[in-house]
């Protein structure tokens, strides 16, 4: 079965809808030239899935996930490569990943910032600096 006109244009709404807040998304955790290359590599992969065809909060949520994982990939192979030099900057960020992950229900709320900085606010002292070097720089 092959890609119909209507199946682009429903995929070209679908990117122009998500991709904006999903590259935001991703450059919490990752450089903005990576955040880009992930999210085109996620909806790249979304088509020949033809996961855009599922219901629509199915489909948010398998594109978060998707950006999610893309960007722990991305920050393990740079931890790898010895390119962050502060390890515990980046376990911050990983954590700050799984923390989107395990609050599904507000994962699309706008005070998701609210709690993450309550979360920040538990931290030591000094893990909360590097919190908030790394995260809002």
């Amino acid at each position: 079965m092959g890609n119909t006109s209507l199946d682009i244009d429903q995929y070209r709404h679908i990117y122009t809808e998500y991709a904006p807040m999903l590259m935001r998304f991703a450059e919490k955790f990752v450089s903005g030239f990576f955040a880009e290359d992930i999210v085109h590599d996620v909806f790249l992969k979304l088509w020949d899935k033809q996961v855009f065809r599922l219901p629509e909060n199915d489909l948010k949520r398998v594109l978060y996930v998707s950006v999610r994982n893309a960007c722990l990939d991305c920050l393990r192979r740079m931890n790898m490569e010895q390119e962050i030099i502060d390890h515990r900057a980046l376990q911050l960020k990983l954590e700050e990943l799984d923390f989107f992950e395990a609050s599904d229900e507000l994962f699309m709320r706008k005070d998701l910032l609210d709690l993450l900085m309550k979360k920040v606010a538990e931290l030591p002292e000094r893990s909360q600096q590097i919190f908030r070097m790394s995260y809002l720089e």
